[in-house]
């Protein structure tokens, strides 16, 4: 399941969500299940992008992998597919407080998600 592999199809991830569970109050529960992302970046990363990929580089890990709780699944104003979830301890922030991450089907590429369990 590395970043070399083909990006799924959204029909496939669309499955995957929808055996997973959400959290019961997006953003503020971390009741949702267990998941983990493959996901590169687009062309275009971010402020917040750039730091994340310098700090998980710091410790060892790819930038492109997340493990965490699924939050919620919703569609933009723009009509875009997105996935929010809970990034587990390695991706707190500064203050240790927990980071959510949502990953934009269009703009980037979502290798393969995975649930892991309840």
């Amino acid at each position: 399941m590395g970043s070399t592999a083909e990006k799924m199809s959204v029909m496939d991830i669309m499955k995957v969500v929808g055996s997973c569970k959400e959290a019961s109050h997006p953003g503020k529960s971390k009741d949702g299940s267990r998941i983990h992302v493959v996901y590169k970046k687009g062309e275009k990363r971010n402020k917040q992008a750039e730091e994340e990929a310098k700090t998980a580089k710091a410790l060892g890990l790819d930038d492109d992998h997340y493990t965490g709780r699924l939050d919620h699944v919703w569609e933009s104003k723009a009509k875009e597919i997105l996935v929010t979830m809970l990034v587990e301890l390695e991706r707190e922030d500064d203050d240790g407080d927990p980071v959510y991450r949502t990953f934009n089907l269009k703009k980037g590429e979502l290798i393969a998600i995975k649930k892991m369990g309840d």
